[in-house]
């Protein structure tokens, strides 16, 4: 069984508007091989809702592949 990855652990964050190079962070940080989550779109957002309604940190449920 796979383990949930701490939610604790440093994360970085790249956040901009539309237009401001998320997408060229995104891509550069997978060549770098990073982990990198670029508009996780409607399962980010049911990921986030789950956590709060369970109380939990934000990002427990969100981890990308």
């Amino acid at each position: 069984m796979a383990t949930m990855p701490d939610p604790h652990r440093p994360r970085v964050f790249g956040i901009g508007l539309n237009k401001t190079g998320t997408t060229s962070l995104h891509d550069v940080l997978g060549i770098l091989g990073f982990n990198s989550l670029h508009w996780g779109g409607p399962e980010a957002h049911d990921a986030v809702v789950r956590a709060i309604e369970e109380e939990v940190p934000l990002l427990t449920y969100l981890d990308p592949a």
